[in-house]
């Protein structure tokens, strides 16, 4: 494997002198094999001496800092669904569909929710030590997947409970609109026309 790294001028030009005995290369390896070789050495002392316990208790306290975002995105929708009027509801699915029909990200969808609840973006004050974590203990790349599937957790299930609360009403509305015309058949049934109405010849 090859790998690139910075020597500051000066002290490539002070290296100079050596370089008909060695490079810059067996100098770089050396230097990481010290460094390697001294971490092993420090891990294996640091397992004989117990430090596997502090290790486990250390994990279990970032463990207790995890954040089910799912079951948040699912609070802030109840928290939205709450407070929004029906207008707020009905701009959001209306929007909603014309990014359908545009062809458009729906995750654009989640920016309608937030006159109430905040975004995931907006998390980052609330929940700050497992954003930090995530840089910590994972590389970059792995960080940002984390925080990625996150993001998509919390937008999922925020997005399907507000839509789920939604259909609710759509079906309450169609079962009223049965009911009443129900309830309005029935009384039509009820009514009792007057005999010379319904047999205008029997007054004759």
């Amino acid at each position: 494997m090859r790998i690139g790294i910075n020597v500051p001028d000066d002290l490539l030009k002070r290296f100079e002198p050596i370089k008909q005995v060695t490079n810059v290369s067996q100098v770089c390896r050396d230097a990481i094999k010290t460094w390697v070789d001294s971490y092993e050495a420090a891990t294996e002392r640091a397992s004989k001496e117990g430090m596997e316990t502090l290790a486990a208790r250390l994990a279990q306290q970032v463990t207790a800092q995890a954040v089910d975002w799912e079951a948040l995105g699912y609070e802030d929708a109840k928290m939205w669904c709450q407070l929004a009027s029906l207008k707020e509801f009905q701009n959001a699915f209306h929007n909603h569909e014309l990014l359908k029909r545009e062809g458009r990200n729906l995750g654009l969808w989640a920016f309608e929710f937030q006159t109430t609840a905040k975004s995931f973006r907006h998390k980052y004050t609330d929940y700050k030590e497992w954003f930090e974590h995530q840089y910590e203990f994972y590389d970059v790349e792995e960080a940002r997947d984390r925080i990625d599937q996150a993001e998509q957790e919390y937008t999922r299930s925020y997005l399907t409970y507000v839509t789920s609360v939604w259909q609710m009403v759509k079906d309450r509305v169609a079962a009223d609109a049965m009911i009443r015309e129900k309830a309005l058949a029935e009384t039509r049934a009820r009514v009792v026309l007057p005999q010379h109405l319904v047999n205008p010849k029997s007054i004759a």
